[in-house]
């Protein structure tokens, strides 16, 4: 039998395979966020988390803050490899179960609030129509959706398509999501 380490190389490199990048990383490039921190790289398929994906962090209740908290953290890194704003969506039912970003709060976790775009919906079908649209613009270094879905989770669809656009564009898009089923 072989061994527990072996079988993850081995998992590994055929997951690169079907997602069609090279199995062997190079370190060379600039397409993940790396956290220098050897098992939690190495926990990603190529060394770190990529930056041309959809990533989803889903929150509910006591962890709303922790969830944002992290996501702030993992912006303010990206924001050290990439150029431009951070575009930060939300819907007003986001807002109202979450509270909306606080300025010194973001700059004590190394964002400077000075580099977000934020942007307000009234209905979470905008703020998913804005969310698709930015993703397909240039100069962003990353797209934030904070959204309260509800009881409610996203279609296959709907977040293939924005994982499509994230790739397409080579921008990072988070879902922050709370309230979900």
């Amino acid at each position: 039998m072989r061994n527990k380490s072996l079988l993850l190389e081995d998992l590994k490199s055929k997951i690169a395979r079907i997602e069609g990048v090279n199995p062997t990383f190079d370190g060379a490039r600039d397409d993940r966020l790396r956290f220098h921190v050897k098992s939690l790289d190495d926990a990603f398929t190529q060394g770190g988390l990529p930056l041309n994906a959809l990533h989803e962090i889903v929150s509910n209740g006591r962890d709303n803050g922790a969830a944002s908290g992290f996501l702030t953290a993992l912006l303010a890194q990206i924001r050290t490899q990439r150029q431009g704003p951070v575009l930060w969506l939300q819907s007003v039912s986001g807002v109202a179960e979450k509270g909306a970003p606080y300025g010194p709060g973001l700059s004590v976790l190394g964002l400077e609030p000075s580099c977000i775009l934020f942007a307000e919906t009234a209905r979470l079908k905008d703020a998913l129509w804005a969310l698709e649209e930015a993703a397909t613009l240039k100069g962003l270094s990353a797209i934030v959706a904070d959204l309260h879905l509800i009881n409610k989770t996203l279609s296959l669809k709907e977040s293939s398509r924005l994982h499509l656009r994230a790739e397409a564009n080579e921008t990072p898009v988070f879902l922050n999501l709370s309230g979900m089923a």
